[in-house]
């Protein structure tokens, strides 16, 4: 009777190990676990330190407005919020005013300020105006102050997309110097 128990929950190990690894094997192929956020571009959206889960670009069916990506650019890999899509018209104004396809986009739910030209970009005064290619997206931090992004270094293009922000799910300290994180935190979820 012992013997029957004993080789019943071995199975049930067996059994629960499968799954576990299973469960692994398809969260690595569709999403790339553990991106941690350097940098303030995205704050107050994203904050240095922030762990998150990023589904893989060949995996994501769809990229559209406000949503956050990822994506080479050089040597790294940089997240920044979706502004303007394939084909449209992007301008955005000396006051920093960002229209897309001549309709003013309501940002304060991401930036978190109002327009003006102090807060938006350090005081200089440019003025963008493009349209965007059949495979081009135009992407914008939202720490606008602060953010390296298309108005620097124009559209990025679809095949650098590395992947779609879905979770962040922890918080830990970022260590510039070695490019270590200690002190994680869960944090309440926060899908995307």
């Amino acid at each position: 009777m012992k013997g029957k128990r004993l080789n019943i929950l071995l199975n049930v190990l067996i059994v629960i190990f499968v799954i576990l690894t299973a469960f692994t094997i398809a969260l690595r192929t569709f999403y790339n676990v553990g991106t941690i956020v350097i940098g303030n571009s995205m704050n107050n959206t994203l904050n240095e330190g922030d762990l998150a889960l990023i589904k893989k670009g060949k995996y994501v069916k769809k990229i559209t407005y406000e949503d956050v990506i990822v994506f080479e650019h050089g040597e790294k890999e940089v997240i920044k919020r979706v502004i303007g899509l394939p084909g449209d018209h992007i301008i955005i104004n000396n006051i920093g005013m960002v229209f897309v396809n001549d309709n003013q986009l309501d940002e304060t739910e991401f930036i978190g300020e109002e327009y003006t030209l102090d807060t938006w970009s350090n005081g200089i005064k440019t003025f963008y105006d493009v349209v965007l290619g059949n495979d081009e997206y135009y992407v914008m931090g939202d720490n606008r102050k602060v953010s390296y992004d298309s108005r620097s270094y124009g559209p990025i293009k679809k095949d650098c997309i590395v992947g779609k922000l879905k979770i962040v799910y922890a918080h830990g300290d970022f260590n510039q110097d070695d490019g270590s994180i200690k002190n994680i935190k869960p944090i309440k979820w926060i899908l995307f």
